[in-house]
């Protein structure tokens, strides 16, 4: 360009001013990036459960803090205050529930019945807790032993 030119300022043009000096970072950090996932919050009960499981030393040996509680609730307890007695009964109760299992039925096998009628008396007893429609000797049914035990009638 010589002097008495104008310098053309416009669209993909920019004044010399604002134009990007060599070695200049416009952008040095970059552009702020997508939010990444959030942070996991706890839960009170897993927070619970982690303090519980901390181990403190008591009389010279580790315990955790929940086995800690439940000694000085237990002392309490003996002593006759009302308050961790009512506490006492209710941690009993809670660790009594936690402990029963739900059990299943018990099927009782006899020892004298041949096999053949023992798997007809099976499959006609478990017939109701089925899904499939239950064995009165037609054939089709969905149970294995049946039919051979059918057949040994029929013969």
């Amino acid at each position: 360009m010589s002097d008495g030119e104008v310098e053309k300022v416009g669209y993909k043009c920019p004044p010399r001013s604002g134009r990007i000096q060599k070695g200049e970072h416009r952008n040095p950090n970059g552009r702020r990036g997508k939010n990444k996932a959030p942070a996991k919050v706890e839960t009170d009960a897993e927070i619970l459960a982690r303090l519980d499981n901390e181990l403190v030393e008591f009389q010279g040996k580790m315990i955790t803090k929940k086995e800690a509680g439940l000694r000085v609730l237990h002392t309490l307890a003996t002593k006759g205050d009302p308050r961790a007695i009512t506490a006492m009964e209710r941690v009993r109760a809670a660790a009594k529930a936690g402990s029963e299992q739900q059990r299943g039925g018990v099927l009782v096998v006899p020892g004298t019945v041949p096999l053949d009628e023992w798997c007809l008396a099976a499959i006609r007893q478990q017939a109701p807790y089925r899904e499939s429609v239950p064995y009165d000797g037609v054939e089709g049914s969905s149970a294995s032993g049946a039919k051979s035990a059918e057949s040994d009638e029929v013969e």
